[in-house]
């Protein structure tokens, strides 16, 4: 059975300044700032990660329900897939 994981994309170009996480989008030129819980969810894709363990890592780190933080990173998974920053891998 293959496990979806998610990766950022080696090719976006990124920093972390004050544990806010700052993206480079070399297509259009915009740069993005993360809020806190998004920061974290970046760094949670710097290996490999299935989406499971990633709500499972937020929730640990953030204090809401498990409905609001699967939609979170739900959203957050779609939106940056769409904009290239992270990558689908199957295994």
């Amino acid at each position: 059975m293959s496990m979806i994981k998610f990766k950022i994309n080696p090719n976006i170009i990124y920093k972390t300044f004050e544990n806010e996480v700052h993206i480079l989008d070399y297509k259009t030129a915009n740069i993005y700032s993360l809020n806190p819980t998004a920061s974290f969810i970046w760094t949670q894709l710097t290996k490999p990660i299935t989406k499971l363990k990633l709500i499972e890592e937020v929730g640990k780190e953030f204090d809401a329900s498990k409905k609001e933080i699967e939609k979170d990173v739900e959203e957050f998974i779609n939106e940056y897939l769409e904009k290239e920053f992270i990558l689908k891998l199957n295994s």
